[in-house]
């Protein structure tokens, strides 16, 4: 007949199948397409925050709790059984299992996802540093958020200056913020919030003032070799 419940002679569990491969080891045959395996159902009522959350421990600790990583879903209040996926891990040194308040990932309802946040409002949220590039050519953007930096880095060896190659600052309190542009570690050039735009070595840190430009060093105008202050080739 029909194979139920089933546990082997090592104490693995085969639900619709008699040789579990795996400690609980779950079978049906359908080909009609994906199947629904299995169901975590918290059985609340609608238009609610609760959830349901599966854990996962890598380590045995006796009586204690250890659980540090795991993926939940919870309401979000707006019926129907929606909510968002979250997953969940936690690095306290202790006994504690993951809870919600340990989530780095989450997948909105809508669909959009947030790291370092649980309600991100577009595609693709982050709060925090990004690192994208392979070993050894990596690039960086970093501290995406409100009042924060964003930094583009190329050939990053580690630290946050490292051959960054443009920087967004925010000022005071969130304020006019200031354009840098670097190379090889040291500036070159500065937009102020003012308008002003400074050039050169020695002048890269004054405000020019609104609309106006100051340069450290020579300025050609059809050379590439000018030798003084304006040198001009016609």
């Amino acid at each position: 007949g029909t194979t139920g419940l089933f546990v082997d002679a090592t104490g693995q569990v085969g639900i619709g199948t008699t040789a579990p491969k795996v400690v609980t080891h779950i079978q049906k045959s359908d080909s009609t397409g994906i199947r629904n395996m299995l169901l975590l159902e918290n059985s609340q009522q609608i238009n609610n925050t609760s959830g349901v959350a599966m854990l996962f421990q890598s380590e045995g600790s006796g009586t204690n709790d250890m659980a540090k990583a795991g993926i939940a879903f919870q309401g979000d209040g707006s019926g129907w059984g929606r909510g968002s996926l979250s997953f969940l891990t936690d690095n306290t040194g202790d006994y504690s299992n993951a809870t919600i308040a340990d989530v780095r990932l989450t997948i909105t309802a809508a669909g959009n996802v947030g790291i370092g946040t649980t309600g991100p409002s577009k595609k693709l949220q982050v709060i925090g540093d990004v690192r994208i590039g392979a070993d050894g050519e990596e690039a960086a953007t970093r501290t995406i958020s409100t009042g924060g930096d964003l930094v583009i880095h190329a050939n990053d060896t580690g630290t946050d200056g490292a051959y960054s190659v443009l920087a967004l600052k925010s000022g005071p309190s969130g304020g006019g913020g200031v354009i840098y542009f670097t190379t090889n570690e040291v500036e070159k050039m500065r937009l102020q919030s003012s308008g002003g735009l400074s050039l050169g070595n020695s002048y890269v840190g004054t405000d020019a003032g609104a609309g106006n430009m100051i340069i450290s060093g020579n300025v050609g105008i059809g050379t590439t070799s000018p030798s003084t202050l304006l040198h001009g080739d016609y």
